[in-house]
């Protein structure tokens, strides 16, 4: 889309833009987001470090500031997410849903049948792809955090899609 000139002329304006706006993103990450100095160092590297790659070919208008940011506050977020306890989560919850010892049981049989049905009717309405590549993989894995990483999402969302998933199989089943 630009040529290797372009390329580097936006980059340098970019560029410039970081550094005129590092100490404010960075003092918005250790104020707002409660990170430690290091840490928002860290986002802010990887933000630069994204802004250079990626804003050079994707951003239209130059003044980025806004761009910037969002990508710093995303990745803090991120961040936040992916370094949160999980003590909130029954152990026993992900047993008790699907998950059954003897599978020659015929009342087990139809059990995995009507999950089948659940997830099919769950993964034709849901609208985002991660949902639908959540529901797809639930009666293979062995957990949520295990599937999460399997297909690439925060943990945390894992959760809450399934929290979601379950709560849509309570509504199929009494509907």
């Amino acid at each position: 889309m630009y040529t290797d000139q372009e390329r580097l002329e936006r980059a340098e304006i970019i560029g410039a833009k970081l550094i005129e706006i590092r100490q404010q993103v960075l003092l918005t990450l250790r104020i707002k987001y409660g990170l430690q100095d290091d840490v928002a160092e860290d986002i802010y590297s990887d933000t630069c470090c994204y802004m250079l790659s990626r804003g050079v070919e994707l951003l239209q208008n130059l003044d980025c500031g806004g761009a910037i940011r969002r990508i710093a506050k995303n990745r803090a977020l991120n961040h936040i997410r992916d370094h949160k306890r999980y003590s909130r989560y029954a152990a026993e919850d992900w047993d008790s849903w699907g998950k059954l010892a003897d599978d020659h049981d015929p009342d087990g049989w139809i059990y995995d049948y009507d999950n089948e049905l659940i997830i099919s009717s769950y993964i034709k309405q849901s609208i985002k792809e991660s949902e639908r590549a959540f529901a797809r993989g639930l009666s293979s894995a062995e957990s949520v955090p295990e599937l999460s990483k399997s297909i690439g999402i925060n943990q945390n969302t894992a959760y809450g899609i399934f929290r979601r998933l379950k709560t849509y199989a309570r509504q199929y089943e009494q509907g």
